[in-house]
Order: structure tokens, then sequence, then C-alpha cells
């Protein structure tokens, strides 16, 4: 049985605060496991681009703005930890953008490139852990989304085949 059939099996009859809690109790692991698979893919980048300039228009901004005290010794450039970051951060990330001037031009680059398959799924993400902490049931169409493709994302970012035991 496909992880989507067990789950509507044991969801069908549930409305309200039982299904809220049932999808909480189901759905944040997964969740919290694709964050992470997706980190420790990428998980350089997200480190090099944590204390970043962005620009929104012509102000400039910090992304994950970093203390002082991340800074390794010897060096001016600050380090963080990308475990650190929310979903919601991962998710906007390659939608920002910084301007580099050039001979009199400006030339608009992203701040980091993902996957169109990272930007789907990590907005997938994102938008399930925001309804579910905030006590909101997930419609079924994103629970779908979630259950059916879990294995294919982690695999995709492992590298390996990823079989989830129930």
């Amino acid at each position: 049985m496909d992880l989507y059939a067990e789950y509507a099996e044991k969801a069908g009859a549930l409305h309200g605060v039982s299904l809220l809690n049932q999808q909480k109790e189901k759905l944040l692991p997964l969740i919290m496991e694709e964050k992470a698979a997706f980190i420790k893919a990428e998980y350089g980048r997200l480190q090099q681009i944590m204390g970043a300039e962005y620009s929104v228009g012509d102000e400039q901004r910090i992304f994950h703005p970093l203390p002082e005290s991340q800074r390794r010794s010897g060096d001016d450039r600050v380090y963080g930890d990308p475990e650190e970051l929310t979903l919601e951060e991962l998710a906007m990330l390659p939608h920002l953008t910084h301007n580099i001037p050039r001979l009199g031009t400006m030339t608009i680059m992203p701040l980091i490139r993902y996957y169109p398959e990272d930007i789907s799924r990590l907005r997938l993400l994102a938008d399930m852990y925001q309804e579910l902490m905030v006590g909101r049931a997930c419609p079924d169409t994103e629970v779908r989304a979630l259950l059916t493709g879990h294995s294919e994302y982690l695999l995709f970012k492992k590298g390996e085949e990823v079989r989830i035991i129930t």
C-alpha cells in the first residue's frame, strides 16, 4: 500500500482537530526529513550565501544575517549553519537576486540557483509546515503531493533508493 493510500484510509473519517493532529503526526516528520535531505545535499552552497547581500529594488538586504561571533579566525567571511534556515527561507532563496553594477549598467543575478524540482518541493514543504503550525489542516491535494513524491524526492537528493517502513 502506498503512503497516500495508507494515510487516506486512516484520515478518511477524521475532521477538525483530530485531522490536524493526524497530519502533524504523519506529515511533519516527512517534511523535516525532506528539509534535512535538501540541506545535506546543498550544505556548502547554502553556507556560502548565509550573510550574503541581496537586492530588493535598489535596497540592499542581508540574507539570514549572522553574528560577528561566527567569523572564522583570520577570515572576514562569516559562515553559518544551514540547518538554522527555515523552510520559508529555503523556499524564497531561488527568487532572491543581487545587483551587480557593470560598465554603467546593472546586472541582476540570482543569489542561488535551485533545480526546478527543489523550487516546487520546498514551496510545498514551506506551505504545508506553515499551515500545520498555525493550526490548520493541509488540503488533500498538498498531502497527496507530499506523500506520493516523498520517496522520489529523497532519492533525487540523496542519490540512493529510499524505502519507507511503516
